[in-house]
């Protein structure tokens, strides 16, 4: 039986920390623009890591590049 690692980006673990956190309060969903390049181009994703957050179908906030666990949640909080 074949074995092999399964590499987990930084970005997952923030988010799976994030959904955690607020569970019941935020819907923590993460796309691949490769498997979903129609959801890239509709929402102008020019780079990535790319976040938004959407509050009743529509976007508030979005933000590209790093963010640490902290800035991340700071980025939530005000919409919870």
């Amino acid at each position: 039986m074949p074995t092999g690692a399964l590499r987990v980006s930084p970005w997952t673990r923030k988010l799976a920390r994030l959904k955690s956190r607020y569970s019941g309060k935020l819907h923590v969903v993460k796309i691949n623009v490769d498997e979903k390049p129609h959801l890239a181009k509709h929402y102008g994703v020019s780079g990535i890591p790319r976040v938004f957050l959407f509050d009743h179908g529509r976007v508030k906030r979005s933000r590209t590049g790093y963010a640490s666990q902290e800035e991340l949640s700071e980025w939530v909080s005000p919409y919870l």
